[in-house]
């Protein structure tokens, strides 16, 4: 009997030894033409994006994307995921060989802290094409494949803020002070920080009062060459319909927090 239960653990031990040798030395099938790039977008909930200069991690928490601690643009997320989600493998394309990429960047998308896919994106323009048109060449694991579809994908953080900065850039100004005549439309940042961590060479104070009621108070700071903006949203004593409660929704975007500008202001 002893004999029989030692002869079963031996089997075991070395089939698990053998399990685990062709696991380890597991090759994934490569990809056919046609097959999906990425079809599982539904598992992201982490998404990196690096260039040469710069770095965008887009975290998910609950339900809401989010960038440096602050509400990214989900619709630019979700249209890449969507994008990806879509594009699938294609026959091999010829390039011009002096042709050099529109785009270079490095993505990484994760399920936590499990790396689901990690690729390298090069943009370049087809040359068989007279039109010129957009061919996707992915390197995965140091293998290069080609791709179909666009990638809206960006290592700039400003790329996916929702911009501009106040999106009630169409209502007209009824008065401007501390300021002179500014365009709402044209008003777009590049990062967003808590206001408490800028220490300003200069600033001055503003204030923005809209036709619709909306009034933005706030204080411009000057911190090397760079124009930083802190707003603050209230309302006039005499508002249009809904304002009072649009206020109090989109406020907690902007109190206590310092956006650097495109542009001087």
């Amino acid at each position: 009997m002893k004999l029989k239960i030692f002869l079963l653990f031996a089997i075991s031990a070395v089939f698990f030894v053998f399990v685990a040798f062709r696991m380890q030395n597991f090759t994934p099938t490569e990809p056919a033409i046609g097959d999906l790039v990425f079809p599982s977008t539904n598992k992201v909930n982490k998404i990196v994006f690096r260039d040469k200069t710069k770095e965008v991690v887009l975290i998910k928490e609950q339900g809401v994307w989010m960038l440096n601690d602050y509400p990214a643009d989900s619709y630019f997320v979700e249209l890449f995921l969507s994008e990806l989600g879509q594009s699938a493998f294609i026959f091999p394309r010829e390039i011009d060989a002096d042709s050099k990429p529109s785009r270079e960047i490095h993505i990484e998308l994760f399920e936590d802290t499990k790396n689901l896919l990690s690729f390298d994106l090069s943009t370049f323009f087809a040359f068989s094409s007279s039109a010129g048109d957009l061919v996707n060449k992915l390197t995965i694991n140091n293998k290069e494949y080609f791709a179909d579809g666009i990638y809206h994908a960006s290592a700039d953080a400003s790329y996916w803020y929702v911009q501009p900065l106040f999106p009630f850039y169409d209502e007209p100004i009824e008065s401007i002070e501390g300021l002179e005549h500014i365009n709402l439309q044209d008003l777009r940042f590049l990062e967003v920080v808590k206001a408490s961590t800028i220490t300003p060479d200069e600033q001055r104070e503003f204030t923005i009062t809209m036709r619709n009621g909306i009034v933005i108070n706030g204080v411009i700071y000057k911190v090397g060459e760079d124009y930083w903006l802190v707003p603050e949203l209230s309302t006039a004593i005499l508002i249009h319909r809904g304002i009072g409660d649009y206020v109090k929704k989109v406020s907690p975007l902007y109190e206590g927090w310092a956006f650097r500008l495109k542009s001087k202001i």
